[in-house]
């Protein structure tokens, strides 16, 4: 609750207030609103903008004017947003009057998108910064739905800027009367074809100052690898402070079968879906004990693929039965033009070694239901039957509309991930431990760096061994915490 208050002094007195936003508080006025709405729900209060609602900046100010020896602060992420919009602001505002105020949160301009800003307007001069929250390059996109802390001190003749518990900007005001003063939470746009929500949570003021608490850095988005160069992600001292701790995930996005037969003609199936999607050594039988003519191996998922990864070492090769490829067309059975990769370089000898087979995805491949389970399957069919018995170790799908890494890559490729600290006069250094290796097709595995310990800036780079046979998108989750 607010008590004491006392506008006009320079340090007005017991003025400590939060709210949740659970339920309703006596902290603020009434909205006004300029197109987008103010409305409390579970914990946050919402700031939502629907297409054609309007336009105009809306604010949620509180019932009481300021003083100095202030401090502000809020939780804030952009819940939903569209990235071509235009001139979309949010965040806690300062309000002295039309010529004097002070802006901290997140914009999307043209040229200048970004979730963290500081807009300010001092003696009708008005000024922005966009800086930076998740990489070194302040002119980069950097919106995403990502929680973050802001906070502004007020001290006497300077306003102190944190985002995320790191100190940004020291910012002089004495021009400014920085007496009788509102704190507002503010969310608007000019660009009423455009949808958007901000959310707010934990709003705090006091007129004392404390250490900002820890609070994390977090961050995502999603690295492109289209040949052998590396790509690289930096965390630098001034978004994550000098001395930070790193937590990164990256999805690889395994592959696998939705369904795998073994057909011992004419009916009889044999599930080999959980063998063939296991690595352990040898697991998945290709064909019955007595190969014959129309046996087959029928491979599915409920999506089209483009390829099939076999990989054969620890199981048992094929040396002597000649296979074809068909897939459903609706009305039957067809043959499927492939490169395979799998025969040595025999025609037919599918299943002698490792490798992939590729092909095109006929424009009418249907889904079909083989022994009660639909998919769009390919089967591949014994033409000439030998005595052996192929077993593989693992086989899996490249989907279609797919570009993760165990989808994307070239075959048995790997995926290089390494750790750089940097060092004032050496630049980036790599320790012996700090990498780690992913191969293509072998593997049930993400990447995952835990509770990595960084004294100033660092890098991680990814890097293909082989060029893909089409981009590799590889989405990621980073947070870092100021230790």
């Amino acid at each position: 609750m607010i008590t004491g208050i006392e506008p006009f002094n320079a340090l007005p007195s017991s003025i400590v207030a939060n709210d949740s936003f659970y339920s309703d508080s006596d902290l603020w006025k009434d909205p006004v609103i300029n197109g987008t709405t103010f409305t409390r729900s579970a914990g946050w209060m919402v700031a939502a903008h629907g297409v054609g609602g309007g336009t105009g900046i809306s604010y949620l100010q509180a019932n009481q004017r300021f003083g100095t020896q202030m401090s502000f602060e809020v939780i804030m992420s952009l819940y939903a947003f569209d990235p071509a919009s235009n001139n979309q602001i949010s965040g806690i505002r300062l309000w002295v009057d039309d010529d004097n105020w002070f802006v901290l949160g997140a914009e999307i301009n043209a040229g200048n998108q970004s979730a963290a800003m500081l807009r300010y307007k001092i003696a009708g001069a008005e000024s922005v910064v966009h800086f930076p929250v998740n990489g070194a390059d302040a002119t980069r996109s950097n919106l995403d739905a990502y929680r973050r802390h802001f906070r502004i001190d007020v001290l006497n003749d300077h306003l102190v800027i944190y985002v995320n518990s790191v100190k940004r900007f020291d910012l002089k005001a004495n021009a400014v009367p920085l007496l009788n003063y509102y704190f507002e939470l503010i969310a608007g746009t000019t660009d009423d074809t455009k949808a958007f929500q901000a959310h707010f949570r934990d709003v705090v003021y006091r007129n004392h100052i404390t250490t900002p608490e820890v609070y994390p850095a977090k961050t995502g988005g999603s690295i492109t690898l289209s040949d052998t160069t590396p790509s690289e992600l930096i965390f630098t001292d001034e978004i994550s402070g000098n001395l930070f701790e790193l937590v990164l995930r990256a999805d690889l996005d395994e592959a696998y079968i939705n369904q795998a037969w073994v057909l011992d003609s004419p009916a009889t199936y044999d599930d080999i879906t959980s063998e063939c999607n296991d690595l352990t050594t040898g697991m998945a039988v290709l064909l019955p004990a007595v190969p014959a003519a129309d046996d087959a191996v029928i491979l599915g998922a409920s999506e089209k693929f483009d390829h099939v990864d076999v990989y054969m070492d620890g199981g048992v090769s094929n040396i002597d039965n000649e296979f074809n490829v068909l897939y459903w067309n609706g009305a039957s059975w067809a043959a499927l033009a492939v490169t395979d990769g799998t025969n040595g370089g025999v025609a037919g000898r599918t299943f002698y070694e490792n490798g992939r087979i590729t092909f095109a995805p006929p424009a009418n491949w249907t889904a079909i239901s083989v022994n009660g389970v639909s998919c769009y399957y390919i089967s591949i069919h014994v033409v000439t039957a030998g005595s052996s018995v192929p077993v593989a170790t693992h086989i899996q799908l490249g989907l279609v509309s797919h570009s993760g890494f165990d989808h994307a890559a070239a075959f048995l490729s790997t995926l290089e991930v390494k750790m750089f600290k940097g060092f004032t006069g050496i630049g980036y250094t790599r320790f012996y431990m700090d990498a780690m290796s992913y191969r293509q097709c072998v593997g049930e595995r993400n990447v995952e760096i835990n509770g990595w310990r960084c004294d100033g800036d660092a890098k991680i780079t990814f890097q293909l061994s082989e060029t893909p046979t089409k981009p590799v998108v590889i989405p990621y989750y980073v947070f870092t915490r100021r230790l």
